[in-house]
This record gives C-alpha cells, sequence and structure tokens, in this order.
C-alpha cells in the first residue's frame, strides 16, 4: 500500500579517549514506520521511530592496564587488565501524528505532534505548525515542554521560523530561516540554503 513508509539506519559508533588511551565501538539501528490516512481521514499521519537500538558499548585499550605486584614475592610485577563496565546506548522511542489542511486552492496548514521517551533522560513532547502559501512561501512555530525534566536540566522552549521555495532553471532554491530560544545562553538564529537538482 502506498499509506506505509518504514526506513531502517545503521549507525557505526567509535569513540577514543585519546589521554586515557581507551576506545569504544559499538553499532545501533534505528526503525522508523508511517502510516498516511490513519482512520480513513485524508492529511492524519502517523509514526514510530525506535532510535539507538543495539547492544552495549565497553571501552577497552592500553590506558587500562595497571602494573601489579605480589608484596614478598621474588618477582617483578606484572600487567593488570581493568575491565571497564557496560554502557547501554542512550535509546529513545519518538512517536508522532500529523494533519495537515488545506486551505482553499493554494494554501495548507499542517500540525504536527510528537513525544519522545528517552531511556535515559527526561521525556518531552514537541507541538508544532506550518503554514503553507503555494508551496512558495512557509511560516513555522513550534513548542517544546518537558514537564518531568528539572528546572535547569531542559533548556529549550518556543521556536518560530520562516522560508521560501522558487525552482529557477529545474534547480529548487530553498532559503530557510529559524529562531528557537535557549535558556541561560543566547537563542539560536539558524540560517539554511538548499539547492535541488
Amino acid at each position: 500500500t502506498d499509506r506505509i513508509s518504514f526506513g531502517t539506519t545503521v549507525n557505526l559508533i567509535s569513540e577514543d579517549l585519546q589521554t586515557a588511551r581507551a576506545s569504544a565501538k559499538g553499532v545501533a539501528f534505528d526503525f522508523g514506520v508511517q502510516y498516511r490516512g490513519l482512520a480513513s481521514i485524508d492529511g492524519l499521519s502517523m509514526a514510530v521511530t525506535i532510535k539507538n537500538l543495539g547492544p552495549a558499548i565497553q571501552f577497552s585499550g592500553s590506558g587500562l592496564l595497571r602494573d601489579s605486584g605480589i608484596d614478598g614475592a621474588d618477582r617483578g610485577s606484572s600487567p593488570l587488565q581493568i575491565q571497564a563496565q557496560q554502557d547501554e546506548l542512550p535509546s529513545y522511542i519518538v512517536l508522532g501524528l500529523s494533519y495537515a489542511v488545506p486551505i482553499g486552492e493554494t494554501s495548507s496548514l499542517e500540525l504536527t505532534s510528537t513525544f519522545q521517551d528517552n531511556n535515559y533522560d527526561a521525556d518531552y513532547g514537541n507541538f508544532g505548525g506550518e503554514y503553507n502559501y503555494d508551496d512558495l512561501f512557509f511560516a513555522r512555530v513550534g513548542y517544546t515542554v518537558a514537564p518531568d525534566a528539572a528546572d535547569d536540566a531542559f533548556i529549550y522552549g518556543f521556536t518560530a521560523g520562516a522560508g521560501i521555495h522558487y525552482d529557477f532553471s529545474n534547480i529548487g532554491i530553498t532559503v530557510d530561516y529559524a529562531y528557537r530560544s535557549v535558556d541561560f545562553f543566547d537563542s539560536s538564529n539558524i540560517f539554511q540554503i538548499k539547492l535541488g537538482f
């Protein structure tokens, strides 16, 4: 059916602690599925993704070797290997829901929401909307909530943005701007230019 899309990503993980002479390697998988036309309603879509799913990683290397010896023994010391603890990957699951509402013949409004369940962090939700005029001009707003997070642990909130898309000689040119409020720091201003061939 053309209502269902799914995909997967394989991530190779490598982390090196140069000063400690230790490294860890691993693999993680992302899985996602999207269903369009939920409950036979045009424009209503639902998606589920699972990210960073994989075995725990463990550091190893010469930095974990220590000299050891036995008191009173007539022999020199020998290296002892320290076994590092295995660390689980920070996996999480995201549930998403969106609804696209046509406005006249040239405009549309898309309302979106996601809920992210983290295994090592506080859960949070995102809510947003995008107004599209004739696939030429876009205006966007959003907000993030994390009710279970500590006051100083989650620093994001309101977002807003706008974009322009124009096709010029078989080349799609898109210019986007986004603003994101951040606690304790200056707010983020992001500019993006995309070329599509």
